[in-house]
């Protein structure tokens, strides 16, 4: 499995990502690290929710490394489209 550096973490990701999926990963940690909200979009078939699982996967794994213990998380909300 391919690992990225981004924003100094390594997050792993199934496949050999596109430039889109590591910026979208990018601002997923971003606003995990700032604790802020962030409002992300990419058509259709780009992977959103792969990249925001491998993303979040990795921010939780840097807080435990750091803290040695589960990270805060207040709530992490997905507004995802998906098929109705």
């Amino acid at each position: 499995m391919p690992t990225y550096r981004i924003r100094n973490m390594a997050v792993e990701f199934p496949y050999a990502a596109y430039d889109c999926q590591i910026d979208y990963m990018a601002k997923v940690i971003e606003a995990l690290e700032s604790g802020s909200n962030a409002l992300l979009e990419s058509p259709t078939g780009t992977g959103k929710t792969l990249c925001l699982l491998c993303a979040s996967l990795a921010w939780l794994k840097s807080m435990e490394a750091k803290d040695d213990k589960e990270p805060e998380v207040e709530q992490l909300k997905w507004l995802g489209g998906g098929h109705s």
